[in-house]
């Protein structure tokens, strides 16, 4: 009972700095309107996968439970970006059509290899302290469960891309 508890914590850890990185883009967005451009994203799809990427890397190392909100605040301001530059291409949404998409399918998918990924790394952690036997089942569930997120994502990004 009191791991589900920790683990609603984290996903509440991971949200909370999701939002941080969207508001601060947007203040800088506020404070600095020229420092945007209203250029279409070509290589977009290559960087929303790094959010993930990473989330799923840092999950598997004993400094992921302070890492991964940082991650999550990164995913935040890159997202707030992506939104500002759709915000400024006026009425012409066409090129970004396939962002939107792979976003709805990015967001749900980085905050289950986040949040899961923090209870993963505090396993990482525990198991490194006490060798506990009882850790190894959670592990494995969650590295299962995160590498078919991360397999969705990146399926999701080929298909959408290929549309």
């Amino acid at each position: 009972m009191n791991r589900q508890r920790i683990h609603s914590n984290y996903s509440l850890l991971v949200f909370v700095f999701f939002i941080a990185g969207g508001i601060v883009v947007s203040l800088v967005y506020a404070d600095f309107p020229d420092l945007w451009s209203a250029q279409p994203l070509s290589g977009a799809y290559g960087l929303l996968i790094v959010p993930v990427g990473l989330s799923f890397f840092l999950a598997m190392t004993v400094f992921g439970v302070f890492l991964l909100p940082f991650c999550s605040l990164s995913c935040g301001a890159l997202i707030a970006y992506l939104a500002q530059i759709m915000l400024l291409s006026g009425n012409d949404y066409s090129e970004y059509r396939d962002i939107c998409a792979f976003l709805c399918v990015l967001v749900p998918a980085f905050f289950v290899v986040c949040s899961g990924g923090m209870q993963t790394s505090s396993l990482v952690r525990e198991a490194v302290v006490k060798a506990r036997p009882q850790i190894k089942k959670p592990f494995r569930s969650y590295i299962l469960a995160a590498a078919a997120a991360a397999v969705a994502v990146g399926l999701a990004g080929y298909i959408i891309n290929k549309i």
